[in-house]
This record gives structure tokens, sequence and C-alpha cells, in this order.
């Protein structure tokens, strides 16, 4: 069973807040981490300090790193530029994250930020759903770009552009998605604005086996492209202060070289905002290789897989089954004020001959609020996700290249001082199905 262990001390050296004119909140915070990392197979550590800078908008997380190898030599992992590719990475890995503007905020009308993704979703997800680039950190460190413009002309028109990586980009080989909406004034509400919305999306891998840069293999697979385009289209039958009842429906199209095809349809659809909570529903119908969410936050995982045993190199596209399907997905997310935030989704889908296909993720965290009343506990979550569940093949909770599971608990050692436990489990294909357990401990102290 792989261990790999990160042990973290973060300190926040020094804060300082200055308030510019009326409207502009300048911060800025220092912090220093310390840790054991896996790199190249071998344990080194590494030490980063962290500079944040916030202004109005603008929020900005560097990361200065120092690499000391197994034998406790210094290595230049972010310091060399003897080429202009390793100086363009070296750049890159100073970067956590840069953000202008906020998708939460609906008086943003541009959003960017360039580094870490996080929960990724275009449209109403059929395509791309939750993908974030950040699963492989600390080892493997993605710079990507998200930017996104919205209500522009009367018809509220917006852009949005996904890139998972410069350096993939750079290399030829990276995920690239883009969406584009519009609410049409077909029938209007008393805002004069249009309530039908309309939209396109489309995503691309132009390398799948970009996911296995990082491992030395016998020989370099050929390059590999997968795609998804697709169209959506959404009306609220129902539309109060705190309630929402929308109808929607969705179709894309599965684009491949290799004879992989396919196209799927999320239609009718129902999303329910009502106080707290958020609730979805939609009937699936799919030909052929298509499978809904393929670019998911696992993705950077099952893109491309190397089975050491077979000495084989594969893609998810390849994987895929030629089964035709339908069914239903649901899903739900529930704030229950000071007590927790649970959500979960699910999906069955059935095909000929008994086939099936399922999806179950769950999510819970405590609140703040709730945690204050429990001595010492500062911090309690945990999440399971499982994707292409057959239960001819394996039970429904048995574990697969499509499992993923964890919980991070953080434990009040003193007034200032905390450590966190963040566990997570991964599956990668070999003889038997091995595990992948990354352990990170981090103790973090406020002055």
């Amino acid at each position: 069973m792989p261990l790999l262990i990160v042990l973290t001390a973060g300190i926040a050296a020094a804060q300082d807040s200055l308030r510019v004119g009326s409207d502009v909140d300048f911060r800025t915070v220092l912090s220093g981490l310390f840790g054991t990392v896996t790199v190249d197979g071998a344990q080194w550590q590494r030490m980063v300090l962290r500079p944040r800078l916030v202004a109005g908008k603008f929020d900005a997380v560097l990361d200065i790193e120092l690499f000391i190898d197994e034998k406790g030599r210094f290595r230049d992992r972010g310091w060399d530029f003897d080429t202009r590719t390793a100086g363009f990475e070296s750049i890159l890995r100073k970067i956590h994250y840069l953000q202008y503007g906020d998708l939460d905020r609906e008086e943003d009308r541009v959003y960017v930020r360039v580094g870490a993704l996080e929960n990724v979703t275009l449209g109403y997800g059929l395509i791309m759903s939750d993908y974030r680039n950040t699963l492989d950190e600390p080892g493997v460190k993605k710079t990507g770009l998200d930017i996104a413009v919205r209500d522009v002309s009367a018809w509220s028109v917006g852009v949005r552009l996904i890139v998972n990586d410069f350096l993939d980009l750079s290399r030829g080989g990276a995920l690239i998605g883009a969406r584009m909406s519009a609410r049409p004034i077909l029938y209007p509400n008393e805002m004069g604005v249009g309530r039908l919305e309309v939209g396109l999306t489309a995503v691309a891998d132009v390398d799948q086996f970009e996911g296995l840069r990082g491992l030395r293999l016998p020989s370099r697979p050929r390059r590999d492209a997968v795609g998804m385009a697709g169209v959506d289209a959404a009306y609220p039958i129902w539309d109060r202060e705190h309630a929402r009842l929308t109808l929607y429906g969705q179709y894309a199209r599965l684009v491949d070289r290799n004879g992989v095809q396919g196209e799927g349809f999320g239609a009718p659809g129902l999303h329910l905002i009502l106080g707290p909570l958020r609730a979805r529903a939609e009937y699936r119908r799919f030909s052929d290789h298509f499978r809904p969410q393929y670019f998911d936050d696992l993705y950077e995982k099952s893109r491309a897989r190397y089975d050491e045993a077979r000495q084989t190199a594969f893609t998810k596209a390849s994987a895929l089954t030629d089964t035709s399907m339908r069914g239903i997905y649901g899903d739900a997310r529930l704030s229950l004020g000071p007590v927790l935030t649970a959500s979960a989704a699910y999906q069955r889908l059935s095909g000929q001959g008994g086939a099936t296909n399922q999806r179950f993720i769950a999510r819970a965290a405590l609140a703040q609020a709730f945690l204050k009343r429990i001595p010492y506990l500062s911090q309690a979550s945990a999440y399971y996700e499982k994707y292409n569940i057959d239960t001819r093949q394996t039970g429904f909770f048995d574990s697969t290249l499509d499992t993923f599971y964890g919980y991070i608990l953080a434990v009040d050692i003193s007034q200032d001082v905390a450590v966190v436990w963040d566990t997570r489990y991964t599956f990668a294909p070999g003889p038997t199905l091995r595990r992948n357990k990354v352990l990170n401990i981090q103790a973090v102290a406020h002055f």
C-alpha cells in the first residue's frame, strides 16, 4: 500500500490591514509551510514561504519553494532557468492562485483566476462537473486558467474559458473548456431581462496521455484527443424571492477519432432553490459510448492510466463500453445553518443485457458554529465518491479505479495551534487493485 505522508507546519508570521480610499481594503498575510512530499518516487523536503495580498476584488497567493532531496541536497525545482521550458515551469510553480472577482457574487461581471482550480462546472454539468486541477497536489502542481465575463448587452451574454494547466498547453496537451450563454428577450421578466437561457458548451482534452507526463514509460504513447460539445436551455417556471424552480434540458455529443462515439440527453430536468436547499433531478438517455459528467473532479487521474503489470497505457475514453443507457440522476445540497452542510448525488442508468451504470457521491462538513461546542475540534468533514458502478461485477461500495474517499479533522492543541489530518484514498491498476493512501498531517500555528 503506497503511503504518502505530508507533514506541514503553517505559521501566520505577519498580517497587516490598510484601507485605501473609501472602498478598497488592502491586506497582506505571510505564512510558512514545511513538509515531506513524494517527488519522482522519493521523499523530499519542501519548504514554502506563502505571501498573500488582498486588495478589493484582487486576491493573490504565491508559493516560494525550496526542495531538499532524499540525500539532503538542495534541488533546483522551481529555480531552474537553464531552458525556456524549465524557466516557464519555475515561474508557474510560484503561483498558488491569482484571482479577480468572485463567481458567487452576482454583481461581479468579470472573473479571472490563474492557478489552482476547484469545483468547475459548465452549464448544468452534463459535460464538465466539479472539475479540479489540484487532485495530485502537493506532488504535482498545475497552474490553470478560469475566465468568465457575464451580463454583456441586453441579452445578458456570458462567456467562460477554462484551461487546466499552462504547462500542458505549452506541450500541446491541455484540457480546454468553453461556454457561451445568453438570455434572448423573448419572454422578459419585470426587469426586461429574458427568462429563457440558452447555452453552448465545448470541452476538449487535446492529449489524454499528458496525464502520464510525470511517469517513466517504456515508450511515449501517440497523441490521443477526446472532446464533447453540447447545448442546453433553461426556463424558470416558478420564481420568488427565496425560491425558484427551473425547467431545463441539455444535450451533448462525444467526439473521438478512435471510433468512440455517442450522444446524451439530460431532459427534462428540474432545478429547485428553496432557502438553504439546492436540489436537481433529470431524466437521462445516452447512446453508444457516451457517459455524463465526463470531465469530473477525478479526471486528472482518470484521463490516462498506466498498468504496470501489463506495461500498457490506456485512456479513459478507450475504457468506455459501447452500451446505450437510460435512467435518472439527482443531487441535493442542504445547509443546516449552524450545524452542518451536506450534499449527495446519485445516478442509475440501465441498458441492454442488464448492464447498469451508477454514480454515488456524498459529502458532509460540520459548521464552525457547531464545532465551537465540541472541545478541541475545529474542523470535521468527510467525502465518498464512486463512479461507473456496475453491480454485476462488483458490490455497490466495493473499491474500483473510480473510487475516491477521505476525511479531514482538525484538533486544537492550544489556543493558537491546531493539528489537521487530511487523509485521501485513490486506486490504481495492477495485478490486483492497488490502493494509494495520501496522508497530510498539518500543524498550523497563529501568532
